[in-house]
């Protein structure tokens, strides 16, 4: 696609088209080829007045700018990061939003409907009437002279058991009855197979659009794993997924990293934005060395068994394949020795007068002090006062 594009502006005439876009390879870029065309661009902007618009990745922008100012300093740009390695560029007015930088497609995440709570209905409190007492009457005392109190009439002897037995309010209202609640039924929730498909067809979505960016929409070439790749190499992050850049003489590759995949070692270089530089081999053998932390590394050597796989891999490599029986202390290490690490075990090449010796490296030592020279993943030469 981005090739096609670029045969449409090439056949254009050498004056740029109001707001046209011009894409500019990154390999053009790079190789110092396109400051000609850079130089065009920024005085046909000065003759029109226009702004540049220009979307590239962020490392490539200051040459960009340099070119630019070369042909016109008082050029105005205005950059916008960008994921892909070429360069765009669009004359604009100065009142006109710039481009805006491809953006990928969000990530859909399928939200689990939240479940509804049935509450228990209130326990209904009945309200007790409450009881008004009758006043008896109150009887002045008599003289004892004074004749006996008239006997109570009908109606006081009514009431007097009534003010013993409190009779219930006439204000108090009927106990109300509960409306009865019916109980909603939760949503089901989602299945172990639900959500399975709904991680697959994200991890779908994501790979098709690392193809359709790194890879022009094609399927990728094959796996690689970590000990596959090798120096030059791209590796490029998203979310979960690692992608494999790998360019030679034919063109580019695009390849799926998988398997373990640790980007903290030493022999990835971050560039920004999910992308790091493969700057070594890896060898799954070998100790662990990071980019942060390394020198406090530690080799325990030991004498490997006959049947260890560490064994025969640091004598297939660094003795011609030939059995080592020698060892060696850590303490008579001497300046000029070239230690080749493994997993527990290292191997040490000595060069004297005779030839080569080789030994087994027996003691612990500290492969972050001075006296020792890193000069590869996982060599080092003696240089000094080990201790």
């Amino acid at each position: 696609m981005h090739k096609r594009l670029l045969l449409m502006i090439l056949l254009t005439a050498s004056g740029a088209v109001h707001a046209q876009d011009v894409l500019i390879p990154g390999r053009q870029l790079t190789a110092g080829k396109a400051d000609a065309q850079l130089a065009q661009i920024a005085r046909e902007a000065a003759s029109e007045h226009k702004v540049l618009v220009v979307n590239a990745p962020s490392y490539w922008q200051a040459r960009i700018a340099k070119a630019i100012h070369a042909a016109d300093p008082a050029a105005d740009i205005r950059f916008n990061d960008s994921f892909f390695e070429h360069v765009l560029i669009r004359l604009s007015d100065r009142t006109v939003t710039p481009i805006a930088a491809p953006v990928p497609p969000p990530v859909v995440v399928r939200a689990v409907p939240p479940r509804r709570v049935a509450h228990a209905p209130e326990p209904h409190v009945a309200v007790r009437p409450v009881a008004v007492p009758v006043e008896r009457a109150a009887v002045a005392p008599s003289a004892p002279t004074a004749p006996p109190a008239p006997p109570a009439s009908r109606t006081a002897v009514a009431m007097a058991p009534a003010a013993v037995a409190p009779a219930p309010a006439a204000s108090a209202l009927p106990p109300v009855k509960p409306r009865p609640v019916v109980a909603k039924p939760a949503p089901v929730a989602a299945t172990a197979l639900e959500t399975s498909r709904d991680s697959a067809a994200v991890e779908a979505e994501l790979r098709q659009e690392m193809q359709q960016v790194l890879n022009a929409g094609r399927p990728a070439f094959g796996d690689l794993h970590e000990s596959q790749l090798e120096p030059g190499d791209v590796v490029y992050v998203n979310g979960d997924l690692h992608a494999v850049v790998r360019r030679d003489a034919l063109g580019q590759a695009m390849y799926w990293l998988t398997g373990n995949v640790n980007l903290e070692r030493a022999q990835y270089r971050p560039l920004g934005q999910g992308r790091y530089e493969v700057i070594g081999s890896i060898d799954p053998l070998a100790p662990l060395q990071l980019r942060s932390g390394s020198d406090a590394a530690v080799l325990d050597g030991r004498v490997p068994n006959a049947t260890s796989p560490v064994r025969a891999q640091l004598q297939r490599l660094y003795a011609d394949g030939h059995g080592v029986e020698a060892t060696l202390d850590v303490s008579a290490l001497r300046s000029g020795d070239v230690l080749y690490t493994g997993t527990d075990a290292a191997m040490v090449v000595r060069q004297d007068s005779y030839g080569r010796s080789r030994y087994w490296l027996v003691g612990r030592l500290a492969l972050g002090q001075t006296g020792l020279q890193r000069i590869g993943p996982n060599v080092y030469r003696v240089i000094g006062i080990l201790r």
